[in-house]
């Protein structure tokens, strides 16, 4: 898998630079795609909201390209796609406050990967579980969020940001121990790794270089090809979409293969965006029908 990662983020990130004059004609991404190694080479956007519609544009023109570079490739197909959330700067459903993301992105699960997509659990999928048109952005199935500024001295400014939505994905989602975002101020991109106490950031991508772009690329590759568990996903908790509820695998000392549990109510949910995020849940044992703790 490895390998065929390498070669589709080549293939891909070569397809992007043949056509970035057509992709940046078509993004109205000029001023990011432009060579700002001189000064004053390009404009700022305006706004914010006017950096949505080329980044969404460009990013769902990347992960076609990794999409289609691994079609071609014959040896292996995505796990999963990439999705964006068509309303940008808007309250996903499942918040409890007024907090509205700039651009969230979500994937689905590809059944005819090379391990069928489900990382060896046929009850995950779909872990993009509720959201089918992609329009309205749900924490519920959240890959992550995406913060922009028209600014690289607003940085400080996009991590705040994008920490503070975390808090929802973790109450919405039982089954994420840690939440991705990515920023973007000016033409510079960071990839952003949130966990419990800890915020972890990659260095500057510039996408208005090429070294940059292909920065970029190789990473959408990555999410596309990588376990569920990289992603933040608890395997041992998962939504199935076949039964509509969530179900919990539990071990014990005696047996060697887990039993699957059904959970029934949530008693206490992680609402942080620090700690342990302990939850606490109600399910139903399917053998006893006894319900546990």
């Amino acid at each position: 898998i490895v390998g065929s990662v390498s070669v589709i983020t080549e293939q891909a990130a070569n397809k992007l630079e043949e056509h970035i004059s057509d992709v940046a004609s078509v993004c109205e991404f000029s001023s990011l795609v432009s060579n700002r190694t001189q000064e004053g080479s390009s404009k700022p956007f305006k706004n914010e909201h006017s950096m949505y519609g080329p980044l969404t544009k460009l990013i769902a023109y990347i992960a076609d390209q990794v999409d289609e570079a691994a079609r071609m490739n014959g040896a292996v197909n995505v796990r999963r796609l990439i999705k964006i959330y068509e309303k940008t700067d808007h309250k996903p459903v499942g918040s409890d406050d007024n907090k509205r993301p700039d651009i969230a992105l979500t994937f689905v699960e590809q059944q005819n990967s090379a391990n069928n997509g489900n990382d060896g659990n046929d009850a995950n999928t779909d872990t993009a579980y509720k959201n089918k048109d992609y329009i309205h952005p749900e924490y519920s199935d959240m890959l992550c969020v995406i913060e922009a500024k028209t600014e690289k001295t607003k940085q400080n400014d996009a991590y705040a940001q994008a920490y503070m939505y975390t808090r929802n994905i973790y109450a919405c989602q039982h089954n994420r121990q840690f939440v991705w975002a990515l920023t973007i101020c000016d033409s510079v991109l960071r990839i952003c790794l949130f966990t419990n106490d800890k915020m972890f950031v990659s260095d500057e991508l510039d996408i208005s270089s090429r070294s940059g772009r292909r920065g970029f690329v190789e990473f959408v590759a990555r999410v596309s090809f990588c376990d569920l568990y990289y992603l933040g996903y608890d395997p041992t908790i998962r939504y199935n979409p076949k039964t509509g509820g969530w179900q919990i695998d539990v071990f014990s000392n005696d047996k060697t293969e887990p039993k699957t549990l059904t959970l029934e109510s949530v008693l206490h949910n992680a609402t942080r965006t620090t700690g342990r995020h302990t939850r606490c849940f109600v399910v139903l044992d399917p053998e006893s029908k006894q319900q546990l703790l």
